[in-house]
């Protein structure tokens, strides 16, 4: 699926009057090049409110897909937005909804595909993980198998990380 990043890219070509820096991450409003403002005033709300109905849990395929289409279209100021201020708040609120005891999506299959994207984004997160897992191992009865599947799989993947 194109998302419309080829009409997009055509827009990309005629409105970038300069190339930015890459050390000018911060932007300000006023400064934006034409092609910018199109991308701010229409691209960016409109993936607000899809984020807004994103559930991490349910559904990481779709928004990271359309991410992933996204990010080399977008100036690196805008990339840092859309994954700081849409997509980690996101993912933390469904992680602060997560129990390891009762929830039968384990964590790691809808928190690993976001590995590649979010990099060193996602370590606040992990923090969080690890004590409810510390808790809910406290709790845990050994006949229950999920929270020892899930504890293997979120260890082998994260264990430098949490």
């Amino acid at each position: 699926m194109n998302y419309g990043i080829t009409l997009m890219g055509e827009w990309k070509k005629i409105l970038e009057i300069e190339q930015r820096g890459i050390f000018n991450v911060t932007k300000s409003l006023e400064n934006l090049s034409p092609f910018e403002r199109l991308l701010w005033d229409g691209w960016m709300p409109v993936m607000r409110k899809i984020a807004l109905r994103w559930s991490p849990r349910d559904d990481p395929q779709s928004m990271l897909h359309v991410v992933e289409k996204w990010l080399p279209m977008l100036p690196l100021w805008m990339r840092e937005n859309l994954l700081e201020q849409i997509v980690i708040p996101r993912i933390a609120a469904q992680v602060d909804e997560w129990n390891p005891l009762t929830d039968r999506i384990p964590i790691h299959t809808w928190l690993h595909p976001w590995l590649d994207v979010m990099g060193d984004r996602l370590q606040p997160i992990f923090s969080p993980i690890r004590q409810k897992l510390a808790k809910a191992l406290k709790e845990w009865n050994p006949t229950d198998r999920r929270l020892f599947h899930t504890s293997v799989a979120l260890y082998g993947r994260f264990c430098c990380s949490i």
